[in-house]
């Protein structure tokens, strides 16, 4: 390792470098922004909206719940896509050759 972790954070870093942990890979990213220092809060009130990590972060009561997000976050999402009325269509002609 050439970053300077502290020994506290280091297993988290490890484990995300090994490609074992999505969730260890997010927390020591978010780690890592914050200088390792005083993590938790602030992670928790972490203003990265821009951050593609940003709704996963750790320290949060459901950060997998879009609907807990301020709007202007939601607004960023991605929407839904509307599901495919004919599919007949898109088949047809298949496995007719």
């Amino acid at each position: 390792m050439d970053r300077i972790i502290p020994t506290k954070y280091r297993g988290v870093y490890a484990k995300a470098m090994k490609g074992r942990s999505l969730k260890s890979a997010v927390k020591a990213m978010c780690y890592e922004c914050f200088g390792y220092s005083e993590v938790a809060d602030n992670i928790k009130n972490c203003a990265g909206t821009g951050c593609p990590l940003y709704p996963y972060r750790p320290y949060q009561d459901q950060p997998w719940k879009a609907h807990q997000m301020p709007v202007h976050q939601r607004q960023n999402l991605k929407k839904p896509t509307k599901p495919i009325k004919n599919v007949e269509l898109l088949t047809a002609g298949k496995g007719n050759e």
